[in-house]
């Protein structure tokens, strides 16, 4: 999970949700990228987002879904992927 974080990357990770404020004078949100992961705030500046009830609520519901079980690999199969 990000707040307001520069993206020098091509991709987002997989499990990443990505909040950003509309107002954000030194970070802009992506134009493009993963919808369903990435937040834009429309009232919220950079230093806004750590406190914004909107950022709050998003946080809490990305970190409460439910997951299905994911079984630990190995290191031959990480190797091997």
């Amino acid at each position: 999970m990000t707040l307001a974080a520069p993206y020098y990357a091509t991709g987002f990770p997989e499990q990443e949700l990505a909040i950003f404020g509309a107002h954000d004078p030194l970070v802009v949100p992506p134009l493009d990228g993963p919808r369903s992961r990435i937040r834009v705030v429309p009232d919220a500046g950079h230093l806004g987002l750590l406190y914004h009830p909107a950022v709050l609520h998003e946080v809490a519901r990305y970190l409460s879904r439910p997951r299905g079980f994911v079984s630990p690999r190995s290191a031959e199969e990480r190797e091997a992927a």
